[in-house]
């Protein structure tokens, strides 16, 4: 009974959500460009651990969103969308299993679809049931915190990711607040159109990894030939490189951290592969590749409500 009032609670929730447009929930980086990936952000203290909660997503871009640090769900990100499009699409993830019963982290990282600043980036509501039966609900605000990532698009649909600011603790409940600032809620206009898509779609999903059959040195770059094409990126493992040192591996341009065994790949940008081509600046030195395998993507048909 408690599961079937959740979902009626639901689905009134989606289809009030619907109505209104997003009008109070949009929230952009304040100072956003057209090309860079935002961290969002938010603490929730919840008293004990909720009975069910759910966590609802629409925006204009694509993203990968984490609760507690845990990446949710199984696609490579959310949603799958074609090329140039800046539809609204909305999704609605279980997260129960992800959730404490004191400190409680939504976290997400945002890209557009291609080039553009749009005012409405991302929209994300988070309810359910309390630990005592209780409904909650809290939309995303100006209390959200932001903050530019180290990765952005590039405008030929590669990406370029500086390892020297990784900073997985973007998503932890403790972490370095500098540089961090208050997110902005956009109002949008009753008028203003909006295509808003839920439902069943395509999951872009990993389906197999494998490693390189053979190198092959070609000019200043190394290529190599995984004997068949793929859809997805290639992963590099570098070592003894130097801080600020510059990779090219396919459509990403990786800028080194100098750390030990770095791991070199794209957070958003997939492209079509036989051949990985792998080249770098003048420090760039063919055995700081100590590893290299491709990480091939596929669609999967799947209903993204209760995932």
């Amino acid at each position: 009974m408690k599961r079937l009032i959740l979902v009626c609670f639901s689905v009134m929730f989606v289809y009030v959500f619907r109505g209104q447009g997003f009008e109070t929930h949009w929230i952009t980086a304040p100072v956003s460009d057209s090309t860079s990936h935002v961290w969002f952000r938010q603490t929730y203290l919840p008293q004990g651990r909720p009975q069910q909660a759910y966590i609802m997503v629409a925006t204009t871009g694509v993203y990968k969103l984490y609760v507690n640090e845990c990446n949710v769900g199984t696609a490579v990100f959310y949603p799958s969308r074609q090329a140039g499009s800046y539809d609204i699409v909305s999704m609605t993830f279980d997260v129960t299993t992800y959730l404490r019963p004191d400190t409680n982290v939504i976290a997400l990282v945002y890209s557009p679809s291609y080039p553009n600043v749009k005012r409405r980036q991302v929209a994300v509501s988070f309810y359910g049931l309390q630990a005592d039966g209780s409904s909650f609900c809290y939309n995303s605000d100006e209390n959200w915190l932001c903050r530019q990532a180290n990765s952005r698009i590039k405008p030929d649909g590669g990406e370029v990711v500086d390892g020297r600011y990784h900073n997985p603790s973007w998503k932890a409940a403790w972490f370095d607040q500098a540089l961090w600032v208050n997110a902005e809620e956009v109002k949008v206009m009753p008028a203003e159109p909006a295509t808003i898509s839920t439902g069943t779609d395509l999951l872009l999903r990993v389906i197999h990894r494998r490693e390189p059959f053979y190198a092959e040195q070609v000019g200043d770059s190394v290529e190599y030939e995984f004997g068949s094409g793929f859809y997805g990126y290639a992963r590099l493992t570098l070592r003894k490189t130097k801080q600020g040192e510059r990779i090219s591996i396919g459509n990403l341009d990786y800028i080194c951290s100098g750390d030990l065994d770095e791991q070199a790949y794209p957070v958003f940008s997939l492209d079509n592969y036989r051949r990985v081509p792998v080249s770098g600046d003048k420090r760039f030195r063919r055995d700081q590749i100590f590893g290299i395998e491709s990480v091939e993507i596929a669609p999967v048909k799947q209903t993204f409500l209760y995932e």
